[in-house]
């Protein structure tokens, strides 16, 4: 099974917190782009390799007579100025 999603040169799980494969990786897709007449990301447009962020959802079904239920959800994200819910 062959994907074509991928930068040439690129695979799945490359690249990451180590910033020697992410700089390669970085490499690679401004390369790409620039045969497309795109612009290159800059490597300070990339988030550092902190792990500084994070997303949670909660839900809840309400069970209600005949059957039916009623759903709520909240979703907190850590790089959002506030909760969404």
């Amino acid at each position: 099974m062959s994907n074509t999603d991928y930068v040439p040169g690129t695979t799945r799980n490359l690249g990451g917190r180590d910033s020697e494969s992410t700089a390669k990786v970085l490499e690679l897709v401004n390369a790409w782009r620039a045969v497309r007449n795109r612009a290159p990301i800059p490597a300070s447009q990339l988030q550092s390799s902190n792990f500084n962020r994070f997303d949670i959802r909660l839900s809840r079904s309400i069970p209600i007579p005949g059957g039916r239920s009623a759903s709520t959800w909240s979703r907190r994200c850590s790089t959002c100025s506030d909760a969404i819910t």
